[in-house]
């Protein structure tokens, strides 16, 4: 009989990065593009390649991360002017 694995906590995965592999990820991100109708809400671009901001972020506050409502798409310039980055 194989033993199982014991299931990573939401700060172990931000840790390494494997969040973005989560199915809660996913599902949460699949959400907020179709809220948002697959556009841009700084700059109301529509479709190509879009990103998901958290609002609040994950690191401050952890337990808003599959929260719909914490989320926004966002294109890649828009997200980039957004986060500083």
């Amino acid at each position: 009989m194989k033993s199982r694995k014991p299931k990573k906590s939401i700060a172990q995965k931000m840790k390494k990065g494997t969040i973005y592999r989560d199915r809660r990820y996913r599902r949460w991100r699949t959400r907020v593009f179709r809220r948002d109708r697959f556009t841009c809400q700084e700059c109301k671009k529509k479709g190509g390649y879009l990103e998901v901001h958290h609002i609040y972020p994950k690191s401050k506050f952890p337990r808003l991360i599959f929260v719909v409502g914490n989320g926004i798409t966002l294109c890649k310039p828009c997200h980039r002017a957004v986060t500083g980055n």
